[in-house]
């Protein structure tokens, strides 16, 4: 939404808002019993004449890469809590957590700092890979992990 839209949408609450506020409501006859009547509200507090439709004002983005919907990681969960931790150290726990195979080619080194709470262990070797500029292979019941650039 730009700024233009944002503040008429604003200015629209805000006249509503006062609008109702400071109306005057007629004086009460002492006979009267029953409550003045309010005027019907409308559809929505978000639409006016000067608004845009509230179909067309928001807009849903998927900020995750392409993934299909579901579940995408399906590992038992866990809880990491490591500061300066060796890469090698940190992948050899997440494939003893896992129970898979991990190979760590000779160029991947480095420290990482994290902490992940309830967390799949896929996910998190994943997470881990990304941040580190790291390719994972699958092959077969072995994962390769490797520099992102390298070649096989």
């Amino acid at each position: 939404m730009d700024a233009a839209k944002t503040a008429v949408a604003i200015a629209c609450l805000c006249a509503a808002a006062c609008a109702s506020e400071t109306q005057t409501r007629p004086p009460r006859e002492a006979h009267d019993v029953a409550p003045p009547t309010a005027a019907p509200l409308p559809d929505t507090a978000f639409t006016c004449e000067s608004c845009v439709a509230p179909s067309t004002r928001f807009e849903t983005r998927v900020i995750a890469d392409s993934a299909p919907r579901g579940a995408r990681y399906h590992g038992a969960t866990v809880d990491l809590d490591l500061k300066g931790a060796d890469l090698q150290d940190v992948f050899r726990l997440l494939a003893d957590v896992g129970k898979v195979n991990i190979v760590v080619a000779g160029e991947v080194s480095g420290t990482i700092t994290m902490r992940l709470r309830h967390v799949p262990w896929d996910q998190a070797l994943d997470v881990v890979a990304k941040a580190k500029g790291l390719a994972l292979e699958h092959d077969g019941n072995v994962i390769l992990v490797r520099p992102e650039g390298v070649k096989k």
